[in-house]
């Protein structure tokens, strides 16, 4: 984020949508501002520098960082947070062999090793993750389904955000067995 692109916009509001900040006056979650509070992409005017400020509980707006804030890791605390699970344990505990070896494979190999089971397309339900192909290059990004075509992700290289999903890309829906 750069401060001269945003020091004309104090007080618009931004969405983040498939991973970028995108102006969205209407619904913006987060709001231009020169004042740091949480929800704002905050302008420091002292050292010129902008920043987005979440709320520490918020599943939105984290920063990608490989085996530490991406899709599962986001998916696994979500759903820990929701059913008291402890899947955020299980990726994290796994070597970084392990999970290129699932990645190659597919990250539906990884739900499977973990007492989930595959459900149709057709049956999901909310907190169901989703296997899916965001681009030509990667078909193991996960999501969790919140209902009403709406997911939790995080992209990589991007801001975790609610998207909508797009069932065409779904490439399996697995649901927690245990």
């Amino acid at each position: 984020m750069k401060y001269e692109d945003y020091i004309n916009k104090i007080g618009l509001k931004y969405n983040i949508v498939e991973g970028k900040l995108v102006e969205d006056p209407d619904n913006g979650v987060f709001t231009v501002s020169t004042t740091l509070a949480y929800n704002t992409i905050y302008l420091n005017k002292f050292n010129k520098t902008a920043e987005l400020v979440t709320h520490p509980n918020s599943w939105i707006g984290r920063t990608y960082k490989f085996r530490k804030s991406d899709c599962v890791t986001l998916a696994a605390d979500y759903y820990d947070s929701i059913h008291n699970t402890d899947l955020s344990r299980w990726y994290k505990n796994f070597s970084h062999e392990k999970w290129f070896e699932y990645y190659k494979i597919g990250m539906s190999k990884w739900f499977t090793d973990h007492n989930f089971i595959e459900v149709p397309k057709e049956n999901l339900k909310d907190y169901d993750f989703i296997v899916y192909s965001y681009n030509d290059r990667a078909y193991s990004h996960i999501a969790i389904y919140l209902g009403n075509d709406k997911i939790l992700h995080h992209l990589p290289q991007s801001l975790s955000c609610y998207d909508n999903l797009d069932r065409t890309k779904i490439l399996g829906v697995y649901r927690y067995g245990n």
